[in-house]
């Protein structure tokens, strides 16, 4: 980065101003800087542009979030944001997180650990929202297969073996391997392992969803249909808790967080056990086309 002036300082504005407050300060300087009172003054140009991407960068909450996580200077003429120049350098675990997620992993305030995971959880759930809408009404995705009578179990069993492995990578990363992430009582946990823990958690997230929209691209003979809908509805009670260790953890913990340094004693447990659903819907569609 070069020496460009700090938007805050620039409007001479302190850092938790009010969005009021800037927008009060970015007119009347605009009005100071504006083209008819400058012409021919560079520097006046100059200022005013910067006054512009300010208030373009500090009216935006996203925006201004990822501003304030670089610390405060842009380069000269640069159109990247401070968070992103200094995200750039970092690991590269931690450049493909959020603004929300970065911040937590890098400022690491107390219980950073029980926020960052669900964090980074949601974000990868937020980007499967497509998909999970397609899933709710029930929509095929993929090549569609006809299915004989005699060969649906033959054509249904490593289909399920395959959703329970990725049921069970589910289950090992969040009740095996996010636990120790998290470290011992006051010891910093690891930022890499729970920000790989969350993003396999939403890639196995993903893929079951995917699964089940393959699921219903098969037709077989009648009575057939019951048996696909039972085997793709098999993923709700994963799908519903693994959304459940994302935004609503993510509040849960914050809550914990504020209790623990107000002294309570606080246990944030993450530990989450799955089950397959409809398998008896599943089981009695199967029984009716024999």
């Amino acid at each position: 980065m070069t020496g460009d002036q700090d938007f805050y300082e620039l409007l001479g504005v302190p850092r938790d101003a009010s969005l009021e407050t800037i927008s009060h300060v970015c007119r009347q300087l605009a009005k100071a800087y504006r083209p008819d009172a400058n012409r021919g003054n560079p520097v006046g140009e100059k200022r005013l542009k910067r006054i512009t991407e300010a208030w373009e960068t500090l009216s935006d909450p996203a925006r201004r979030a990822r501003y304030d996580l670089g610390l405060g200077r842009s380069g000269e003429g640069s159109t990247s944001h401070p968070a992103e120049e200094r995200r750039s350098g970092a690991d590269p675990v931690l450049s493909t997180l959020s603004a929300e997620a970065f911040k937590l992993a890098t400022e690491q305030q107390p219980g950073w650990e029980y926020l960052l995971f669900p964090q980074v959880l949601q974000d990868e759930i937020d980007r499967c929202a497509e998909l999970k809408h397609a899933y709710v009404r029930g929509i095929a995705l993929g090549r569609p297969e006809h299915i004989s009578r005699s060969a649906i179990q033959v054509w249904a069993q490593p289909r399920m073996k395959q959703l329970d492995r990725l049921v069970a990578d589910i289950e090992s990363a969040i009740n095996v391997r996010l636990p120790p992430a998290f470290g011992e009582p006051g010891e910093p946990g690891d930022v890499r392992e729970i920000v790989s823990v969350a993003c396999l958690v939403g890639a196995r997230y993903r893929q079951i969803i995917e699964w089940s929209l393959r699921i219903r691209c098969a037709a077989g003979p009648r009575g057939f249909e019951a048996v696909v809908n039972a085997l793709a509805h098999f993923p709700d009670d994963v799908l519903a808790k693994v959304e459940s260790a994302g935004r609503p953890l993510l509040l849960r913990a914050k809550d914990g967080i504020a209790r623990a340094v107000a002294g309570e004693s606080v246990t944030i447990d993450t530990r989450l056990d799955f089950d397959l659903s409809h398998r008896e819907e599943f089981a009695a569609a199967l029984k009716r086309l024999r």
